[in-house]
């Protein structure tokens, strides 16, 4: 009776941290996902010169206009010359109002040119793009590897958290398994043990019938 009853107990609690442990990695996987850069964050939905237009006259600034809010911190803009990869100097820092994101240039000659940029958008979430053009010339997409390091990290993530997940899920996958299966096999040994005392028991009522 008492080995039964510790065998529901432990059954129960094996039980219970299984789905605790599901429940946690569940929970942990919708964070993550919410959290990725395919949630719902503001983007760029226009900017002056567009990506990819080549201009017969270099501009005097760049606009960028984006879904919601921009927060003016941790905006950051960069600009690239297309051919050889090389920074260019700008002469301010950017201005945001709002949803627009201004940065003023420095005259710029014929070329092809690649204006990376960062914002964070009202959650929080930092958002990153870049916009290619060109002035007099054929706009350049293939920008060499040392000016595009910067968007590696951001292009990576989703693919990273995609790993993490799936790994997570397997993690818990193999726990509730071994939950299981440690709890059935104490089950089965506590069987076992019954079966071999009633065995004994009954072996020693025949001895002392046949005895007696």
């Amino acid at each position: 009776m008492l080995l039964e009853r510790w065998d529901h107990a432990a059954t129960r609690v094996s039980r219970a941290i299984a789905a605790l442990i599901v429940t946690v990695m569940l929970t942990i996987a919708f964070a993550i996902t919410a959290a990725s850069p395919a949630s719902a964050h503001d983007w760029l939905i226009h900017s002056d010169p567009a990506d990819g237009v080549s201009l017969d006259a270099a501009p005097e600034q760049i606009t960028m206009s984006f879904s919601g809010n921009i927060l003016e911190l941790g905006t950051e803009v960069a600009l690239l010359d297309a051919e050889t990869g090389e920074y260019l100097e700008l002469p301010e820092q950017p201005s945001v109002a709002e949803g627009t994101v201004t940065q003023p240039l420095v005259p710029l000659g014929q070329g092809a040119y690649v204006l990376n940029w960062r914002v964070v958008s009202e959650d929080g979430h930092p958002v990153s793009g870049a916009i290619h053009f060109a002035i007099g010339t054929e706009v350049i997409t293939e920008v060499p590897r040392a000016a595009a390091n910067g968007d590696e990290s951001e292009s990576n993530a989703g693919p990273m958290m995609g790993l993490l997940i799936g790994a997570g899920i397997v993690v818990a996958a193999i726990v509730v398994f071994v939950i299981v299966r440690a709890s059935r096999h104490s089950k089965t040994a506590d069987d076992t043990a019954s079966a071999d005392s009633v065995t004994i028991a009954q072996t020693s009522e025949t001895n002392e019938e046949q005895s007696k």
